[in-house]
């Protein structure tokens, strides 16, 4: 598997470096490399002489600090589920403060295993005298307590004896600010509402957890300051997508594949599109699941939005626990429904007339998994050919106006009710209610998307996904041929999406002059072409 590092902050924002996965790795430090046995050598970034080194061992890379003055720092990720484990000699950065992780006082863990397992109800009934203690020493089976009861003391006790009964919680260290953390969460913001408040930081900034027998840091807000812990002398990091880390000025995130993102408003005079990039969703510690979506909007740039924010929690949720990609057909559909009646939920009035098409591409291992919902579009360069791997919800597609006919509707000039040019979307409300007076009995606009799962590929080069107004301005394979033309002039791992998707959307609204906005992602699946 191929590791691409792409610098999000510092002098070169922007660039990228796919990862040397033979035996000597990759090098970074400020160093002469006729001096060091450096493979990337940068000045004027902060970084020491020999500063870190990423190994890859088996299938794996992993992150290593070289003893530096300044330290290489992961970054605490929102998006993972619990955040990055922390323990005694840590030093954490949570915005401009660096903490320090200490050994604190032992505490019982006797009312954490209570709240867990849903106890205290179960002791009250007992009486005051009883506690966990004299709970795991009685005869279960004489409790005065129903057999629904009895079943549930008896799997909590059997699960609790083999757990720790105390643990040594640990102190947060700064000069004057000190604070211990033990089985309950401590929160860390500027609100007073907050365990440990400190000024200038967001509200809520930081929490502070203990998840079975561990201590966790979850950054809560990353748009105020971002939350780091420090790699200790001779700790090796494993590096997968979706993590990012820092060395000197420079911050770097690791992709599983190189992507490129661009968008202009055309001759609209609003923006109505989103896009998302998430290289990992964290849905499991065993593989990767990577993200990428485009979200064309109408009537307004709400529902795109809304989508950005929510699609991708509601996908995970509906996912989470299936390992089989074949079994995800089901799940990712009534995800898009139910994000669908969360919009409903929250922006009716407005979701009356508001809309938008989606399309997403999940890639897991060596599978697409394409999620599509309106007439955004997916088309994948095999060896050069355009494949389409999205179907167009247009109205006068035949099974679709069968549909829309059957619920009392009609396809007048292209258009649902002569008003809407896709057939399926999320929000357009108005077109999803029956309706008396136009004499409709049904949903005329679907929330149902199509999903197809696809094999990957070694003749697979690149993914382009983007809005309407992208292919109003080429076709499938005008589109592939000028993007694999620009990708082929760059030298081999140094072929940059992010360069060409600019050069094809800026082209479409200023030279081919398309009057739609235009949003469009570039991935490229291998490091040249």
């Amino acid at each position: 598997m191929e590791i691409v590092l792409r610098c999000t902050d510092g002098l070169f924002k922007g660039r990228f470096l796919y990862v040397n996965p033979n035996p000597e790795g990759e090098t970074f430090g400020s160093g002469d490399p006729r001096d060091y046995d450096l493979t990337m050598s940068i000045e004027k970034a902060g970084l020491d002489p020999l500063h870190a080194r990423i190994l890859k061992k088996g299938d794996k890379y992993f992150l290593s600090d070289l003893n530096t003055s300044s330290g290489t720092w992961i970054k605490v990720q929102q998006t993972t589920n619990i955040g990055e484990e922390i323990n005694i000699g840590n030093i954490i950065r949570i915005g401009p403060f660096d903490f320090e992780v200490m050994e604190g006082e032992e505490k019982s863990l006797d009312d954490y295993w209570i709240e867990k397992y849903e106890l205290k109800e179960i002791l009250n009934t007992l009486g005051e005298e009883w506690t966990l203690q004299t709970l795991l020493s009685a005869d279960i089976e004489n409790l005065k307590l129903d057999i629904q009861n009895i079943e549930k003391v008896s799997h909590a006790i059997n699960e609790i004896r083999e757990l720790p009964w105390a643990i040594k919680c640990i102190r947060i260290f700064v000069p004057e600010l000190e604070f211990t953390v033990g089985w309950e969460p401590v929160y860390v913001g500027s609100s007073q509402d907050t365990d440990i408040t400190i000024p200038n930081l967001s509200p809520y900034q930081a929490q502070f957890c203990f998840v079975n027998s561990k201590f966790y840091l979850v950054n809560l807000d990353e748009n105020t300051f971002n939350v780091y812990r420090k790699l200790n002398a001779g700790e090796e990091f494993q590096l997968i997508p979706g993590c990012a880390f820092r060395i000197g000025k420079l911050e770097f995130e690791c992709c599983r594949y190189n992507v490129g993102r661009f968008s202009e408003k055309g001759l609209r005079p609003t923006m109505e599109d989103a896009d998302q990039i998430i290289h990992n969703l964290f849905i499991s510690p065993f593989e990767t699941v990577s993200y990428y979506a485009v979200f064309d909007g109408h009537g307004g740039s709400n529902c795109a939005d809304f989508l950005k924010e929510n699609l991708h929690k509601i996908i995970k949720k509906h996912i989470k626990g299936e390992s089989v990609v074949e079994n995800w057909k089901g799940p990712l559909v009534d995800a898009f429904i139910e994000c669908d009646q969360s919009f409903r939920d929250q922006y009716y009035e407005i979701g009356k007339f508001m809309g938008s098409a989606a399309v997403a591409c999940m890639i897991v291992e060596d599978k697409m998994v394409i999620c599509n919902l309106g007439d955004s579009r997916i088309i994948l360069s095999q060896n050069g050919q355009a494949v389409q791997l999205s179907r167009d919800h247009k109205p006068e597609l035949p099974e679709e106006t069968k549909r829309i006919e059957a619920n009392g509707g009609i396809v007048l000039f292209g258009r649902v009710q002569g008003k809407l040019a896709v057939s399926r979307a999320f929000g357009d409300f108005e077109l999803k209610t029956a309706s008396e007076s136009e004499e409709t009995t049904g949903p005329l606009v679907s929330n149902e998307p199509e999903i197809h799962i696809i094999p990957i590929t070694s003749s697979d080069e690149f993914i382009i996904i983007g809005c309407d107004g992208l292919y109003e301005a080429y076709t499938n394979q005008e589109l592939v041929r000028l993007t694999r033309d620009k990708l082929r002039k760059m030298p081999l791992c140094e072929q940059d999406p992010q360069r060409v998707i600019k050069d094809i959307v800026s082209e479409a609204t200023h030279a081919r002059r398309t009057a739609d906005n235009v949003s469009a992602l570039l991935i490229t699946l291998s490091g040249g072409i």
